[in-house]
């Protein structure tokens, strides 16, 4: 409460007052208390961002379908069950993410924010699990040598830094979803 509402020198703002719209209000999205951006790095509009960033989603998700058995292979040495488990695994992920990229567009072009969502909630879903698992095959891999320390904390590094990436882009995706007046 200020004490100073009703001299000229106060600063505080008026309060708001919420409408009712009669709308269901949307889910909301796992980023709603990150702060929301205006525009994307200072200079590109949110809608032509969220274009390029479903874009940019939909290429790692094919890279990632592509390199599927290199990954499995990586993390385990012996081609047997829980390889075959593995690359199944970072298969299905791998479409998922593609399909919520689909989801993305058709969202942006029929302006649905329950799409948008959908989007955010499965980017965040698998940002966690690629985190796991880039740690998870850290762990792994040190703990059966110790000669490329190196190595693996550099393919950490680099994994952890995409991941911060797209959670940025995440970001990005919800300062849309938040700000456009579909």
């Amino acid at each position: 409460m200020c004490f100073l509402k009703h001299s000229r020198i106060c600063a505080c703002p008026q309060p708001v007052v919420i409408v009712e719209t009669g709308t269901e209000p949307m889910g909301s999205p796992p980023f709603v208390d990150c702060g929301f951006a205006g525009k994307c790095c200072c200079c590109i509009p949110l809608r032509a961002a969220v274009i390029l960033i479903g874009l940019i989603t939909m290429v790692w998700s094919t890279l990632q379908m592509h390199g599927a058995d290199k990954t499995a292979s990586y993390i385990f040495n012996e081609r047997k069950i829980p390889f075959k488990c593995t690359k199944v695994f970072l298969i299905i992920v791998a479409v998922l993410l593609m399909v919520s990229c689909g989801i993305l567009f058709i969202g942006i072009a029929m302006h649905k924010h329950l799409y948008l969502n959908i989007f955010l909630w499965y980017g965040f879903i698998y940002d966690c699990l690629s985190v796991a698992l880039a740690v998870m095959v850290f762990i792994i891999k040190i703990m059966e040598t110790d000669k490329k320390f190196l190595k693996y904390t550099l393919r950490l590094i680099l994994a952890l830094s995409w991941n911060s990436l797209f959670l940025y882009f995440l970001i990005i995706v919800n300062s849309f979803m938040v700000i456009a007046t579909f």
